[in-house]
């Protein structure tokens, strides 16, 4: 009986139609991951910017209702303007604001060498520094027309660092008007670059928190507050208004604004700056 032979079956391989099918799986995984990755970019990056935007419209309405309050005819309605700092609650966290009367700073455009001397050596500036720093100051306002038109100018002038200019600069102001400083509402250091001997600053800081009233009679403001009798058009104020973005650190918002006697646009804003 003759034998029959039976070809051996070839062992299975993947085919081509089997090893695109993978690969078109495996591109379309790539792009999935990509797109999901995109979008997910594209969402924190949407939170992020609802964050500052939400941020930004809480600063200014906080700035609004300040301003508001500087206007009121009501003097027990009116805020502190000597940089006291007042906390309240807005949006479901702890917002901090401060109003400080420019004519209790010390002005670029007025103050006397002396004064600024005093100022910057009350800041940490070495005798030879304070009086570099005093001399530029005057130079350049005496070749700049209109002097100084910012604080922040003030990081142009030889020997002005960051450590020097982050410790004078909530203490000076270009719209005090004059070189005399207001004592009812200048800080501490403000009132020892006058000439005021730290005793008598320290009495009278305690006397403006403990009484509340501190020759009213005399000046415009009494402790910190705008006498009801005396309009405040014309003079100027920093609000400064901090708060956190969302989950992230704080920032501060200063606001440089004076007032006007205009019904219409009773406060010009003068600069606006946010200040890590």
């Amino acid at each position: 009986m003759r034998g029959t032979w039976t070809r051996p079956r070839a062992k299975a391989r993947p085919g081509f139609a089997a090893i695109t099918a993978l690969w078109v799986v495996a591109t379309i995984g790539l792009l999935c991951a990509t797109m999901l990755g995109r979008q997910r970019s594209a969402a924190i990056e949407a939170h992020r910017l609802w964050q500052q935007a939400t941020h930004a419209a809480e600063m200014q309405a906080t700035t609004n209702l300040t301003i508001l309050a500087l206007l009121d005819r009501r003097a027990d309605h009116r805020p502190r303007v000597d940089g006291v700092t007042a906390t309240i609650a807005l949006g479901g966290h702890s917002v901090s604001i401060s109003v400080q009367h420019q004519g209790g700073l010390v002005d670029l455009n007025h103050a006397d060498q002396r004064q600024l001397i005093r100022l910057l050596t009350i800041c940490g500036a070495d005798a030879s520094t304070a009086e570099a720093i005093a001399q530029s100051i005057i130079v350049w306002r005496e070749t700049h027309p209109g002097g100084f038109t910012r604080t922040d100018e003030l990081r142009l002038l030889p020997a002005v660092n960051d450590t020097v200019y982050n410790a004078v600069a909530d203490l000076v102001t270009v719209a005090g008007g004059h070189g005399a400083v207001d004592p009812q509402t200048a800080p501490r250091p403000a009132l020892l670059a006058s000439g005021i001997s730290p005793q008598a600053a320290d009495a009278l800081i305690q006397r403006r928190a403990a009484t509340g009233t501190f020759a009213a009679a005399v000046l415009p403001i009494s402790a910190g507050l705008i006498n009801q009798v005396i309009a405040p058009d014309g003079w100027a104020f920093t609000i400064d208004v901090t708060g956190p973005v969302g989950d992230g650190p704080e920032v501060r918002t200063r606001t440089l604004l004076r007032l006007v006697n205009d019904a219409a646009q009773p406060a010009l804003i003068l600069a606006q700056d946010d200040l890590q």
